[in-house]
């Protein structure tokens, strides 16, 4: 299970406002780091196209390493290769 971060930018937004840059998480069950970030990479791309007002940073996987974590977390988990919508990843 790994921890996927990815940051975006709200063009529409002003440069003072909070939600101009913002990062939203979510956890993806793969079997490696490439595939993880692969994955999250093309959910958020995805999600910017739908979106034009957002622009896609940059991203970041980390490998959660105990059960606990994943629970812990509260956060979506999306298995590899699952179109998962807006709504069920919570952007």
């Amino acid at each position: 299970m790994f921890l996927y971060s990815v940051w975006f930018r709200n063009t529409s937004a002003d440069v003072s406002d909070q939600d101009y840059e913002w990062v939203a998480c979510f956890q993806i069950e793969a079997e490696s780091h490439q595939k993880a970030i692969e994955w999250g990479d093309h959910l958020s791309h995805g999600y910017c196209k739908a979106n034009p007002e957002e622009i896609f940073i940059s991203s970041n996987v980390e490998f959660l390493i105990h059960e606990e974590q994943v629970n812990l977390l509260g956060l979506p988990i999306i298995q590899y290769g699952f179109e998962a919508s807006a709504l069920e990843i919570g952007w």
